[in-house]
């Protein structure tokens, strides 16, 4: 899929890159573009330019450089509860590739809830977009949120230091039903 500046959505508020504790800003920008070439691919929308208010709604973009990129969409429009499930064949490193998974399915009310619990437990809306760890070769587990016109922007880089943001996106890979084993994870 062709990637042009005109027809690509404004995935980021380009300042929750530079508003971070990170010095590199090249490398911010590098993410910026990246994080946005990936969900481009997966044909994804904006959730920042989102402008529906009855719709609450997270995205757990998972990039590991030498695996398949994966988003995991969690939706509630009212009653109605919902995942999106997403994979690309390229490597969440390099170029996406092509979108070749695309499933949605229903789920209940009390994983709705549970996902919740977990937001809650990491304190989501009040999370820095970014906790200084940065590397190469690993994994970003980027977390983005949509509710009432606000929207939140959390990225972590392996996060095995930070057991409950990891648990809180490794509980939408579960309920995306993804097997992954453990040392794939990062």
């Amino acid at each position: 899929m062709e990637n042009s500046q005109e027809d690509q959505p404004i995935y980021f508020p380009q300042e929750l890159f530079l508003r971070t504790n990170i010095k590199d800003e090249e490398y911010l920008c590098i993410g910026y573009s990246w994080y946005s070439k990936q969900l481009y691919a997966m044909r994804e929308p904006s959730l920042y330019q989102e402008t529906g208010n009855d719709i609450e709604t997270y995205r757990f973009t998972w990039l590991r450089t030498f695996h398949n990129p994966i988003v995991i969409r969690i939706s509630r429009q009212r009653d109605t509860f919902s995942i999106i499930l997403k994979l690309c064949d390229g490597l969440g490193g390099y170029e996406p590739g092509n979108l070749v998974v695309n499933l949605t399915r229903t789920i209940s009310h009390q994983e709705w809830e549970k996902f919740q619990s977990h937001l809650s437990t990491i304190d989501f809306w009040s999370m820095e977009t970014s906790d200084d760890v940065i590397g190469f070769d690993g994994a970003d587990w980027v977390l983005e949120g949509k509710n009432d016109g606000l929207y939140r922007l959390v990225t972590r880089w392996k996060p095995n230091h930070n057991i409950s943001y990891y648990q809180c996106c490794d509980y939408l890979i579960q309920l995306a039903g993804l097997v992954i084993p453990d040392n794939e994870k990062y």
